[in-house]
């Protein structure tokens, strides 16, 4: 996880991520399991820098994110070269059913 701080030493963003293995590709890669930053810090490039602090470490690893299909999220992500699975679908078991 990194953290980005303001001046005055407060948490004003993250992002998670994990190494994680595709036994498909047979490669080790990174899960981007969340990019946040508090609303009165966006837009001034908090979560360009925390993406591409993750991309410059991760140079030759695949680097997947899962972004929910009306959020605009998805556009930022595309900025930074990412694209669309489309040959993916998730499942997902729930508790209880």
């Amino acid at each position: 996880m990194l953290v980005a701080k303001n001046a005055s030493g407060e948490n004003v963003g993250f992002v998670s991520y994990h190494v994680n293995y595709s036994s498909w590709e047979g490669a080790a890669g990174i899960h981007i399991g969340d990019l946040w930053v508090s609303p009165v810090w966006r837009n001034l490039g908090i979560g360009g820098a925390l993406l591409k602090h993750v991309i410059e470490a991760n140079q030759h690893r695949r680097i997947d994110v899962f972004v929910v299909k009306d959020n605009d999220a998805r556009f930022f992500y595309e900025r930074f070269g990412f694209k669309e699975q489309t040959q993916w679908k998730l499942y997902r078991s729930e508790p209880g059913v």
